[in-house]
């Protein structure tokens, strides 16, 4: 086959120019202006007017892109074309190429067919065929198969469809076979599909790794578009595939030197809109680069719809143009901007977003990178595949990429988009610093500063991080400050509770600081010394219900209880196993036997008990009788629609009295014949669903019946003839309680809502009303001891009293409920009392103590002596005249200790260490009459001894007149080994007061000392130095009242007569901290916790004791002292659980010695009830 003459370039040139010219005039003028051209050659001319002419005829514009591509292959490919379209078809369907068998024809090519084939051995599979045309043998053409074939088959990329094998037909045309792609192209597939930019640029990343493995492999693909690109579904989600190497290229290498063969001079192959500039040139080599235009070009369509076009001014340029580099594309934010808006509506559709999105998206990072993979000069563009795959990946993970300049902002937008987070939140720190810091310049008024601080904060811009970290840190500090002040205040509540008595305030505010309540352990001494006293001492039976407890009775059975819940049951509990035995009347669904004490009633001697209960089918009342409660009732009487209250049963057993709400009006019933003996009205009717006024009660005796209605009214009846006698209270509630007293002289009365006193009637007349006041809320139940000396009181206040019936006094208050108390009832014996209430419990409490001695000491009373507390707190040393006695809960013996002593210290609880003077001795004796251990000084006419507990060293101090120095030794009490051997020099006012702890103050381990002399100084020294640390003089001359130095030795406080303050004093930093206010009298003393955490103080009078936090500095409680004492000295035990209180009695030579016990945080944890429940 003969081959086609290159063209010349310059006349290709020529002719492009003058087409140009003659194109712009009316087709009629052309034949006119090419006469009259002189400079023209005829050939020039001919080829001129055939191409006006086919111009003329064609439905588009001749320099269109696919018409460009058409007119070269005409030109450049015409002789073998023609071969091809007069050679009759080789092949049809079902024809036998080796193991292929045609099925279907799918495209043609210039020079080759593209058949669906299938394999028949030695499996089937579909694949494609590509088959040379007939006539098209030509060397280039062969050669340029060739090259496809060996492209292919370099190729193993899952991306790229993959040749299978090639060969020669039985007619001798070359073949091979490929992969079968079944799939629509790139962007016919996404667009069906709507795939967002994100998922389109996915599959594009996928085309680009291809493309890559192709160059790796050497090749060129030359005609990289759409529809060479095509993606299949597979089971992992679409895969692309690039097809179509048929005008590939090898890149020159030692084995592919082909590249000037395979593609003739003046041939230009490929699809304009897609390819290089460069590639327009058919006497360059094409390279990499083009492929990466190419990449560009199908980028910009898949972002936008529709491949690159030029701007305005250059919507149609010419191939010699394109050469030269002057074709200008529009960018892809211009283009789609200028699209319709049904286009542009379409195209967002297609990609399921909006035109606004589409537009921002596009903006910046997705056009600057199609657009430097589109440039006309090659070396601007990216120099690798890899280049263009970085640039995608990294706008989708908003870092910076290659296409756009680098600047810091960019690359700070960048940054803020990856951490939007992070970066809002420090700028917000950082405002807040700001605002902050501006703030604090305003106020300074100066305007220096401002502009100091201004370039501080600019300074500080630059630690973020630093200044996230103490902005977390000072938030922090101010998240645990707000806990402490919270504790702080609610141990000051605590304190207040526990005073009212109401139990369930105090558990409340100390279960909020319980274990594992937060993430910080905040309690101190105070909240366990609190939590102790908030745990009934008396308790010996207590049990929980499943509802609330209205009444609870002994019975005969010491170990069973009779209670009434909740819904009307009524049922028998065993003390012995915390179980209910029995259930004497079940329980109803309705709520009209709930919150009333007066449902359930026994007489005197406990033979006969009756209850209340309710008929849901009849929807009446019965009162059930009981006189055997492990066998059905005896007696149910029928009371009808309206709920009674205040059941009572005559001591005989034969009369049964109630009230009737609804009426106004108590009933007396005979219980054999069920005949009403006598009704009595008291007030009016009352209907409303709070019905629970009204109250019978019998007389011991029989002979009285006491009712008690609203507003008050109480009537007495004879039961004899039932005349009455009024005893009617003021009015302001509704009588809800009554109880006659053993002597059947007196009647006590409780009434509910508004009063909640307790009146105390003489039954004859002959007396005056007692109005008893000390509860806080309404009195729900009232009963008299046996023995008739105690009255005891439930209260809403959740407390129960017990009253003195000589003089009417309050003697005990038992706090163990924590909620309403509805009932109680003394045990036949009057040791034990039973309470129960809307909390759910049953309690029965140990009276044992109170019914012979009713006033339980307070503390300790002895003479003003030398005292030691042992560190258990319940055995107290009193050295009086050198004579060693012992008070409280003894346990071992004096016997044989010498009775000249000086004084006396509690090292254990069952060893004691001790000085006397003649001889000057220093000894340890234990409690089994042994000495353990002594040292003697015989060089030494006086000892002095002061003993610190809290670190169990004891210093003993001698005086060297002639020397004018004092020699201070310390000694380990428990063994008597010398710590420290030091002199100081002589005082005469540490030397006198010594001993005096309000005068002269040690640290911990006695290595500091603060000594008051004068009235109004204060001396610190080193006591191993001997060093004088600081002389703290009160300017104002007023004397120094109290002071104490802390565990550590670092701070000192200390008070003036002048102000009842607390002045604390660093002594490290020589600096005053702050002063305490609480105090109304003067100070008297002040002593540290051993654990440094605490300062109790006390003052002159009646004034009550105060604790401070030393973090604070704030106060934490008032602890009161006793009624009748003075004056009182603190000091805490070793182990800071107790705290002991020597209180100066008025009118006497003696004082009281009170322990305050809190017990140690595992004691309370041992305890199984950490939470004060």
């Amino acid at each position: 086959m003969k081959e086609q003459k290159p063209i010349d370039p310059q006349f290709q040139i020529q002719l492009e120019a003058e087409f140009e010219k003659l194109t712009s005039l009316p087709s009629d003028c052309w034949q006119t202006e090419l006469e009259k051209r002189t400079d023209l050659t005829e050939k020039v001319k001919s080829a001129l007017l055939e191409l006006l002419k086919a111009h003329d005829t064609m439905p588009m514009r001749f320099m269109d892109s696919e018409v460009i591509r058409e007119m070269y292959d005409q030109t450049n490919l015409k002789s073998d074309e023609d071969v091809a379209s007069t050679s009759p078809p080789s092949f049809e369907n079902g024809t036998l190429i080796g193991s292929y068998r045609l099925e279907t024809e799918i495209g043609q090519g210039g020079f080759g067919v593209v058949w669906l084939a299938k394999q028949v051995e030695p499996y089937e599979r579909e694949v494609a065929i590509k088959i040379l045309k007939l006539g098209m043998d030509s060397r280039a053409i062969l050669k340029r198969f060739k090259v496809e074939q060996q492209i292919l088959a370099m190729m193993d990329h899952p991306n790229i469809a993959r040749l299978i094998e090639s060969g020669t037909t039985r007619t001798g045309q070359p073949f091979f076979v490929m992969e079968l792609a079944r799939g629509l192209p790139i962007t016919k597939y996404c667009d069906e599909k709507c795939l967002d930019i994100s998922s389109r640029l996915n599959l594009f990343i996928d085309v680009c790794f291809a493309v890559n493995h192709a160059h790796q492999k050497g090749a060129i693909h030359c005609d990289l578009k759409p529809s060479n690109i095509l993606v299949v579904n597979t089971a992992k989600g679409p895969l692309a595939k690039v097809i179509d190497f048929g005008i590939s290229q090898v890149i020159q290498t030692p084995k592919f030197l082909l590249t000037q063969v395979v593609t003739a001079e003046g041939q230009i192959l490929g699809t304009p809109d897609y390819m290089a500039p460069e590639q327009f040139y058919s006497d360059k080599a094409t390279d990499t680069l083009s492929d990466i235009y190419s990449l560009g070009a199908i980028l910009y369509e898949l972002l936008i719809g529709k491949p690159p076009c030029c701007s305005e001014e250059s919507k149609y340029p010419s191939q010699e143009r394109i050469r030269r580099g002057e074709r200008d594309l529009q960018t892809p934010s211009e283009a789609f901007k200028n699209y319709q808006a049904a286009d542009r509506i379409a195209i967002a559709r297609a990609r399921n977003s909006r035109t606004q999105e589409i537009q921002r998206r596009i903006s910046k990072d997705l056009e600057a990178i199609p657009m430097k993979a589109l440039r006309n000069n090659p070396t601007e563009r990216y120099a690798t595949v890899i280049g263009l795959l970085n640039d995608i990946r990294r706008s989708m993970s908003n870092l910076p990429i290659q296409a756009r300049p680098q600047s810091k902002l960019y690359s700070f937008q960048k940054f803020f988009r990856r951490n939007r987070v992070a970066v809002v939140a420090a700028s917000i720190i950082v405002f807040s610093v700001f605002i902050s810091a501006l703030f604090s310049s305003h106020q300074a008024s100066l305007a220096q500063n401002a502009r100091i601080k201004e370039r501080e904060l600019r300074l500080q811009a630059d630690k973020l991080s630093d200044l996230a970290k103490e902005a977390e840190s000072l938030a922090i500090q101010e998240q645990m400050d707000a806990q402490e002040r919270a504790y702080l205040a609610d141990m000051q509540l605590t304190a207040k509770s526990l005073e009212e008595d109401n139990l369930r305030e105090s558990r409340r505010l100390l279960n909020q600081y319980s274990k594992g309540s937060s993430n910080r352990d905040l309690r101190g001494w105070e909240w366990r010394y609190f939590w102790g006293q908030g745990q009934p001492q008396e308790i010996l039976y207590e049990s929980e219900h499943s509802s609330r407890v209205l009444t609870t009775f002994f019975t005969n059975t010491p170990t069973r209880l009779i209670s009434f819940r909740d819904h009307g049951s009524i049922e028998l509990i065993n003390t012995n196993s915390h179980q209910e035995k029995k259930v004497l009347s079940a329980e109803t669904k309705s709520d009209k036997l709930n919150s009333d004490s007066g449902f359930l009633c026994k007489n005197i001697n406990g033979s006969l008990f009756a209850g209340l209960s309710f008929q849901e089918n009849s929807e009446d009342y019965f009162i059930k009788i009981w006189a055997n409660l492990d066998k059905p009732p005896v007696r149910a009487f029928p009371i009808g629609p309206h709920r009674p209250t205040g059941l009572a049963l005559s001591p005989n057993g034969q009369k049964l009295a109630y009230f009737l709400p609804a009426d106004g009006s108590a009933h007396i019933i005979q219980i054999d014949s069920q005949e009403i003996l006598h009704s009595e009205l008291l007030n009016e009717p009352n209907y409303g669903p709070l019905d629970t006024e009204g109250a019978c009660c019998f007389s011991p005796n029989g002979e009285q019946l006491a009712i008690g209605g609203r507003n008050g009214k109480l009537t007495i009846l004879d039961t004899s003839d039932w005349s009455k006698k009024h005893q009617d209270l003021p009015k302001g509630g509704h009588i809800a309680t009554l109880a006659f007293s053993p002597d059947n002289k007196t009647l006590a009365v409780g009434r509910i809502w508004f009063d909640p006193s307790i009146w105390i009637i003489d039954v004859s007349g002959s007396d005056p009303k007692i109005q008893l006041t000390g509860h806080q809320g309404f009195i729900s139940k009232l009963s008299f001891s046996p023995n008739g000396k105690l009255l005891a009181s439930s209260s809403g206040d959740q407390n129960i009293k017990l009253w003195s019936t000589e003089n009417w006094s309050e003697l005990k208050n038992l706090s163990g409920h924590s909620d309403e108390v509805w009932c109680v009832d003394f045990s036949a014996d009057g040791q034990r009392l039973v309470s129960a209430g809307k909390d759910r419990k049953i309690i029965i409490w140990d009276l044992k103590d109170w019914t012979g001695n009713f006033k339980k000491p307070s503390g300790i009373e002895c003479p003003l002596a030398h005292t030691a507390v042992s560190p258990c707190g319940n055995k107290l040393l009193v050295l009086e005249k050198g004579v060693l006695t012992l008070k409280g809960n003894l346990d071992g013996s004096l016997e044989g200790l010498p009775d000249n002593l000086s004084k006396a210290y509690w090292i254990s609880s069952d060893r004691l260490i001790c000085t006397r003077q003649n001889p000057p001795e220093l000894f340890i004796w234990n409690l089994k009459g042994n000495l353990e251990k002594s040292i003697r000084f015989p060089e030494s006419k006086t000892l002095k001894s002061r003993y610190l507990e809290a670190s169990q060293t004891i210093l003993v101090a001698r005086n060297f007149i002639s020397s004018r120095r004092i020699l201070l030794n310390r000694f380990d009490a428990t063994s008597l080994e010398l710590i420290t051997s030091s002199q100081m020099r002589f005082s005469e006012t540490m030397w006198t007061n010594f001993e005096n702890p309000l005068l002269v103050s040690f640290s911990s381990r006695g290595e500091k000392v603060a000594i008051r002399t004068g009235r109004s100084h204060i001396l610190v020294h080193d006591v191993l130095s001997g060093d004088l640390i600081k002389d703290l003089s009160n300017e104002d001359g007023n004397s120094i009242q109290g002071q104490a130095l802390s565990p550590d030795g670092n701070m000192l406080a200390y008070a003036t007569r002048k102000r009842p303050y607390i002045e604390i004093y660093d002594l490290l930093g020589d600096r005053p901290i702050t002063t305490l206010k609480g105090h109304n009298l003067v100070l008297y003393q002040m002593s540290f916790s051993p654990d440094g955490k605490r300062l109790v103080s006390s003052s002159i009078g009646y004034s009550p004791l105060i604790l401070w936090d030393t973090k604070k500095w704030s106060q934490v409680a008032s602890l009161p002292i006793t009624p009748g004492s003075v004056s009182p000295v603190t000091r805490f035990s070793q182990g800071s659980n107790n705290l002991i209180i020597y209180e100066s009695l008025l009118d006497s030579n003696t004082r009281n010695v009170r322990i305050l016990k809190a017990p140690s945080l595992t004691e309370i944890e041992n305890s199984g009830n950490a939470t004060g429940q």
